[in-house]
């Protein structure tokens, strides 16, 4: 079965994504910066692991179902964040001390894979959207092409009780416009082309072809979301 996976992309800018961390022993803290880039979730895990084992090869850092773990494998380690984005991006929500390991107590907000199947997987509708330019004063009456996106519109995606609002939390930054990366399938990692149906996109919501509904039986009985969702190619 086709596990379908949305990881929201940020945009990391130049000395601003850090941390400081203090291994047991160490006289003062040293600041863990993360390269400007632009990242799916589970890229800026990666990103900090390269960050943190320049300075420390004994550090790890680790996403599972988008839940994170950062680790030292000899040392306790104490980490403060500089940047308290980076810590709720990353799913905690304090200071880290007194331990080797520590694994995040919630999902990475951006990062989205359904427990559900699409409704129809083999189904992927491809558009060509074409943009024109008309003559101001209307004399020559022609138009140009100045350029062209494919865009795509997806079935239908549901959400049970479960993971609706882990939905939600992604959902929040699709709708601010920010781009993310779609798996049709979690385990074919590889761009989508013509001749690759499965790889992942690299979009931005169309919200004006996209569609949402909920049907619930009480708070904390049955919920049930369902969300076609309509994409227009992105690229950083």
């Amino acid at each position: 079965m086709k596990t379908p996976r949305i990881e929201i992309i940020t945009q990391v800018q130049t000395n601003v994504d850090s941390a400081r961390v203090q291994r047991a022993g160490d006289g003062a803290a040293t600041t863990i910066t993360i390269a400007a880039g632009s990242y799916t979730c589970t890229e800026y895990v990666a990103a900090l692991e390269t960050a943190l084992k320049a300075f420390d090869a004994a550090f790890s850092a680790t996403v599972t179902a988008g839940v994170v773990t950062l680790a030292h494998s000899t040392k306790t380690v104490t980490w403060t964040w500089i940047n308290v984005a980076v810590r709720d991006w990353l799913g905690f929500t304090a200071t880290l001390s007194g331990a080797q390991t520590y694994t995040a107590a919630a999902q990475m907000p951006g990062y989205y894979a359904s427990l559900n199947p699409w409704d129809d997987p083999e189904e992927l509708a491809l558009i060509w959207q074409t943009r024109q330019w008309r003559n101001p004063d209307r004399t020559g009456g022609g138009c140009t092409l100045l350029g062209s996106h494919r865009s795509w519109r997806t079935e239908t995606l549901h959400a049970g009780a479960v993971d609706v609002a882990q939905w939600r939390s992604v959902l929040r930054y699709m709708l601010r416009g920010m781009p993310f990366r779609w798996w049709r399938d979690s385990a074919v990692n590889i761009a989508w082309s013509y001749t690759q149906w499965d790889g992942y996109l690299d979009a931005v919501l169309d919200a004006q072809t996209s569609d949402l509904s909920e049907d619930f039986e009480a708070t904390e009985l049955h919920h049930h979301l369902r969300m076609t969702l309509g994409l227009v190619e992105w690229a950083p």
